[in-house]
């Protein structure tokens, strides 16, 4: 990946599998090699994506964040703004990616702690956080206050005619001196998020979750402001399970082709 401001890259990660009919592995050239069984080979049994790079089952989570989500950290708290965005079938593993656990912490605990220990050490430093999710392409703010289901607008931004972007003005932010204090406030949004999830009557593979950090550096004696905004993106899974019906069977032979992706830089 190259520091390139707008740059786009492309990364997939495999996770193992179980199902002898498809074999999914990485390709020699940067890309993934889809293949039937020995068995079932043809002509045109062999499929190649490319991609920047890939990840095997063996990728660990912090494989994958040093590699894939580090350069765009470290451009966020030069002042650009970056997306990470995780995309592939309900089950996939996005979440894992995104998230992970106390043993394997996944891109956002990491890329919080990065950003928190880089600003540690300047002074007029702050840090805010929101948690959005969309849903029927209504956008709900989940840091909210109240217990009630609070939807935001999204407004057009332009500041000129090259850089137009999309934001949401009324969307609660809250201030984090912290990794931990970012880190509660993504786990209240996932609280909310599955809490709404019941009562909506949709499940969580259905919706986005977009976790933002705002790190905003202020220098009082040139005036002069550096704001970087960090993008943490869970989409919904990619399949439509009404109109695919899948069982578990067709499941484990389709979850293998799951990339994540890093999205722009700036």
């Amino acid at each position: 990946m190259s520091n390139v401001k707008g740059d786009v890259s492309l990364y997939v990660r495999l996770r193992p599998g179980s199902n002898d009919d498809v074999c999914v592995v990485p390709d020699a050239h940067n890309g993934v090699r889809l293949r039937q069984s020995q068995s079932l080979r043809t002509e045109t049994s062999e499929a190649v994506y490319r991609c920047d790079r890939t990840f095997g089952p063996e990728a660990s989570q912090e494989d994958v964040y040093q590699q894939a989500v580090t350069p765009i950290v470290d451009s966020v708290i030069r002042g650009y703004n970056g997306a990470v965005i995780a995309y592939g079938q309900t089950g996939s593993g996005k979440t894992h990616t995104m998230i992970g656990d106390a043993r394997r912490k996944g891109v956002a605990p990491r890329a919080v702690g990065e950003l928190f220990r880089a600003l540690e050490n300047r002074s007029n430093c702050t840090v805010e956080v929101s948690v959005l999710e969309i849903y029927n392409e209504r956008v709900r703010d989940l840091l909210a206050p109240g217990p009630n289901v609070t939807h935001v607008e999204v407004h057009e931004h332009c500041a000129n005619e090259q850089n137009v972007s999309f934001r949401c003005p009324d969307a609660t932010s809250w201030r984090a001196s912290n990794p931990e204090e970012a880190l509660a406030a993504l786990n209240e949004g996932m609280r909310r998020r599955e809490t709404a999830r019941t009562d909506m009557n949709h499940t969580s593979s259905r919706s986005h979750l977009i976790f933002t950090l705002t790190a905003t550096q202020s220098e009082g004696i040139i005036g002069a402001t550096l704001r970087g905004r960090l993008h943490l993106v869970d989409l919904a899974g990619s399949e439509r399970l009404k109109r695919s019906m899948s069982s578990d069977k067709a499941f484990r032979t389709t979850k293998l082709d799951t990339p994540h992706t890093s999205g722009p830089k700036a």
